[in-house]
């Protein structure tokens, strides 16, 4: 028998809930656990399933589509917090689709590093300009904002 997703929910340590067991959560689960616990993202400055027009630093609000960010994660500047690592997850194998879902949000976010994770994969670019640069070093919180 298969486990019930709403007998066996996972807990998200950023949305503080428990959350329904899906085979995409279950890989943003894992990828927030690495970020906080191996990468040391600061929890507080990450986001997860958030609405375009929720995020505090887009000064517009108005014509936004409606999408909702997998992951974000954010720096601190003099200006206040700033976006720094956009992170799409999927179940499966990462497509073309993904790809242009990730680039379509960052149109808007404006990240200089996104990244996309599956259950077997991630990967992380850095965004200068318009050009992708593979990033092949593990993403540690303090060496990726030493890299802006």
């Amino acid at each position: 028998m298969l486990p019930n997703k709403a007998v066996n929910p996972l807990f998200c340590p950023i949305r503080k809930a428990l959350v329904a067991r899906t085979p995409e959560e279950e890989v943003r689960q894992a990828l927030l656990h690495a970020m906080i616990k191996r990468w040391e993202f600061p929890s507080s400055l990450i986001l997860v399933e958030k609405e375009l027009q929720q995020l505090p630093f887009l000064a517009v609000k108005g014509g936004l589509p409606q999408r909702r960010i997998d992951i974000l994660a954010l720096y601190h500047t003099k200006e206040g917090v700033r976006p720094l690592l956009l992170i799409e997850c999927k179940q499966k194998k990462l497509t073309e689709e993904s790809v242009r879902q990730l680039f379509g949000y960052n149109f808007y976010i404006q990240a200089p590093f996104i990244a996309l994770v599956s259950s077997s994969k991630f990967v992380i670019y850095r965004m200068q300009k318009e050009t992708l640069f593979p990033f092949s070093e593990e993403p540690f919180y303090k060496k990726i904002i030493s890299k802006i």
